[in-house]
């Protein structure tokens, strides 16, 4: 019977495992690095670089987003059963103002995020006009 259960036991940690594993290649395979980031933003010139960049800002945005309000999620709780470092330590990571503050801040890089994604949407929008020339050139 115990044969049995580290059997399954086993074979349920492997495809969990290869689940993760397959789920961050998938992710990791259309993620560019910030090195290859910085590099398209210096030489993007088509509207299909633009519009890259666009989508990879409004990705950034939903990702800050999503932590802002995962920050503002912590910072109720915290509020609700203050902790001892409330007093002690109030930016200590287990505070509602340590909260609060990071999801200020994300919220700010969100907003900041989707301005430059419509910088880029933008510059997508008026190369296609007809007559109009490449960017860049």
């Amino acid at each position: 019977m115990s044969n049995i259960k580290a059997t399954t036991l086993a074979a349920l940690a492997i495809t969990g495992f290869l689940g993760i594993s397959q789920a961050q290649a998938s992710r990791q395979a259309n993620a560019l690095t910030k090195k290859e980031v910085k590099a398209l933003l210096a030489t993007a010139r088509t509207p299909a670089d633009h519009q890259e960049l666009a989508s990879l800002y409004e990705q950034k945005a939903i990702g800050l987003e999503t932590e802002a309000a995962e920050h503002e999620r912590d910072a109720g709780k915290y509020r609700a059963n203050p902790t001892i470092f409330e007093m002690k330590m109030p930016m200590h990571p287990r505070t509602a103002a340590h909260c609060a503050y990071f999801a200020d801040r994300d919220r700010k890089l969100a907003a900041t995020a989707r301005i430059e994604a419509k910088i880029h949407a933008e510059m997508v929008r008026t190369s296609a006009v007809p007559g109009g020339t490449a960017l860049g050139e």
